[in-house]
């Protein structure tokens, strides 16, 4: 007995991998263990759909033309076959969706990774801007402290020490023209002020005058004007020496609104914005920035103007009076902001700065889309091959099932389809009177050797074509070998029988290969 063993391979083994290559500074090690785990992924899937998908198919022919004797003896169970079939398909969808799943969990879990890294980022870099803003407003308390240190030094020289209070004051206006002061003047140790556009008033309950007084240079918060009734104001006041004692308090005076336009800068390409508060919250100085607001304490503006988001905000509260720093978020008018705040090295301020979360994130979102699509792509791409190498092994088993059902000569069964049928219809069909019938071909062998072989093959099809043309409802017929035929009919008498064979042969001596040879064909 011949065995015949059909083993097809869905593809060829190829190194396939997917690379997913983001021209971002990320974690290196993590996206290169996504990539090896594609890779083993695709290989071991390779390896298992082969085996399993390709689960070898035996069909057992025998040596000989077809013969019945062979066939009954090592056809296989056509109900095994179909069975390993469906299992086989069963396990390569649950192959597929395994896949499907490891893919999306890792994808996921990439796009986790990539979106908490860019957010230390973001965090990394709003901080970073916030330093540099707060080294920006120390840097401009800290000239401008300088400058009243350096007049107030000149007013200690032996030059002033003689001068009158006109020259004085003259300096002092010149002094208040190039850096932008409102007024300036000098503060007795009393408290009585004397200011450069003429004004007297009693400032002794002023705190910076009294830091000034203990020798420290010092700005004071945001404060009316009470000599004029003008806007905000802030005061910068440093000690005057008269040798090694503190004669006076020179002070000079500052809009905020001055301070507030040398501390607009502008950052994330026009987005962003800071303000300047007390570590409580109450405001110091805002930007001018267009979507700026103006508020008393930034804190009071929380279930008005602002909303929570995570609870970072109420947690930068409470960071800010211990004198830490932080990035929290916010929605203002229900659109998303980051928040940075550090403290300032001036009394107990801190610099704020604002930036929609959008800006910053922009990178981010891009990356995690990208990321979106790049997973789609991957998983579909995984589908559409899976269903490709399914495909394409249903197709070769239909082959496989053509060769072993189905005979190559006539296109009808083979002798295993042939019984397994019969057996099929005659146990769904107990009520019902079958016969078998078995013909062959009178001097067929003649046949052949007078007009070839292919002349067989198309009389053993005409054959065929006739029985076809007169199978009834579960009645069938195959082409056991050579110039045999089985057939499986229906009948009510044993006349029926008579009259369908007689009917076939006067079909096929109807043939017109052999009426014009003259050639009697006969069945028996």
């Amino acid at each position: 007995m011949e065995y015949i063993r059909f083993i097809i391979s869905p593809f060829s083994q190829k190194n396939t991998y997917f690379t997913l290559n983001f021209l971002v500074d990320m974690r290196f090690l993590l996206v290169s263990a996504i990539h090896i785990t594609f890779y083993f992924l695709f290989e071991v899937s390779s390896y298992i759909i082969m085996d399993i998908i390709s689960y070898p198919i035996r069909i057992d022919i025998s040596k000989g033309n077809h013969s019945r004797c062979g066939a009954t003896g090592v056809a296989e169970n056509r109900h095994t076959i179909m069975t390993k079939r469906k299992k086989t398909i069963l396990i390569s969808i649950i192959i597929v969706l395994a896949i499907v799943l490891v893919v999306l969990f890792l994808m996921l879990f990439y796009s986790s990774t990539v979106k908490t890294t860019l957010d230390d980022q973001v965090t990394s870099y709003l901080k970073e801007m916030t330093a540099q803003e707060a080294a920006l407003v120390e840097t401009k308390v800290s000239g401008d402290l300088s400058t009243l240190e350096a007049v107030a030094s000149a007013l200690s020289s032996a030059e002033f020490s003689s001068a009158d209070t006109a020259s004085v004051f003259a300096m002092m206006s010149e002094v208040q023209k190039e850096n932008d002061f409102k007024r300036m003047g000098l503060i007795t140790p009393d408290g009585m002020a004397s200011t450069s556009d003429g004004i007297e008033a009693d400032f002794s309950s002023r705190d910076y005058f009294h830091k000034a007084l203990r020798g420290i240079p010092n700005i004071s918060d945001t404060m009316r004007d009470m000599l004029d009734e003008g806007g905000p104001i802030n005061v910068y006041a440093v000690p005057v020496y008269n040798g090694s004692q503190i004669s006076s308090v020179l002070f000079a005076t500052q809009s905020t609104d001055v301070f507030e336009d040398k501390m607009s800068i502008s950052t994330f390409d026009g987005q962003g914005y800071s303000y300047v508060v007390q570590s409580d919250g109450t405001r110091i100085a805002r930007s001018k920035h267009e979507n700026s607001v103006s508020f008393d304490n930034i804190f009071a503006l929380m279930g008005n103007i602002l909303e929570e988001s995570d609870g970072s905000f109420s947690a930068m509260r409470e960071n800010m009076l211990r004198g830490e720093s932080g990035v929290a978020h916010y929605y203002k008018y229900d659109v998303p902001y980051y928040v940075s705040y550090a403290p300032l090295d001036v009394n107990d301020w801190y610099i704020l700065s604002i930036v929609p979360a959008s800006v910053v994130t922009a990178k981010s979102s891009y990356l995690i889309t990208l990321n979106g699509w790049v997973t789609a792509l991957i998983v579909a791409t995984v589908i559409l091959l899976l269903a490709y190498i399914m495909v394409s092994q249903s197709r070769a088993r239909k082959k496989l099932e053509d060769i072993a059902f189905t005979d190559e000569i006539t296109g009808s069964l083979s002798w295993l389809k042939f019984r397994e049928d019969c057996k099929d219809i005659l146990h769904k069909n107990p009520d019902e009177k079958f016969a078998f019938i078995n013909l062959d071909i009178d001097k067929f062998k003649i046949f052949n050797q007078l007009y070839d072989y292919d002349s067989g093959n198309l009389l053993l099809q005409h054959i065929a074509a006739i029985l076809k043309d007169d199978m009834h409802e579960h009645e069938i017929y195959s082409h056991v070998g050579a110039d045999e035929f089985n057939v499986l009919i229906t009948y009510y008498s044993q006349s029926d029988i008579v009259g369908r064979v007689m009917k076939w042969n006067e079909s096929i001596r109807e043939y017109e290969f052999t009426r014009d040879r003259n050639y009697n064909l006969l069945l028996s």
